[in-house]
């Protein structure tokens, strides 16, 4: 058994599997940064799949949604190469400005006056997302990371 395994995949986004057809609009969209996580117990890993923006607005959280959503398929494909079992999925945005969040989430609630919109916002705010996986929609926890003005920030896994 292992102990304390842990795979890190970062720059995705140069490097998205070749079965996806590059013609097709988003098909290249990809998470930031892929981790494996061996969960000892039970040998199998636990995803955690990460993006990070200048700003969180109504239309990055639109953008982040979709690169979690190819990065998922992403993942899987290489931890299937890699005969690894995923047990669960979790997503992690890391960003310097809010503004969803305060007076400014009021902003944007009146600027999108879209049911959809609305409903990403208040994704962002209960630290979950739903994401279309496999035909349905799934709901995957989320979780902020909080950086400085140089980019840095933390996060326990």
């Amino acid at each position: 058994m292992a102990q304390n395994e842990l795979l890190i995949f970062p720059s995705l986004e140069e490097h998205v599997l070749p079965y996806l057809d590059g013609q097709k609009k988003g098909t290249n969209a990809c998470a930031d940064k892929f981790l494996f996580k061996l969960d000892q117990e039970s040998e199998t890993w636990d995803l955690h799949i990460m993006e990070f923006k200048k700003t969180i607005d109504t239309s990055a959280i639109g953008k982040s949604q979709w690169q979690f959503t190819m990065g998922i398929y992403n993942a899987r494909a290489i931890a299937g190469f890699l005969g690894l079992e995923v047990r669960h999925i979790y997503l992690y945005s890391g960003f310097r400005h809010d503004k969803l969040t305060g007076n400014q989430s009021l902003i944007a609630l009146r600027a999108s006056n879209n049911r959809d919109v609305v409903k990403k916002i208040q994704q962002w705010k209960e630290d979950k997302y739903v994401l279309r996986v496999d035909g349905g929609s799934r709901v995957f926890p989320h979780q902020k990371i909080q950086l400085d003005s140089e980019g840095n920030g933390s996060i326990s896994i």
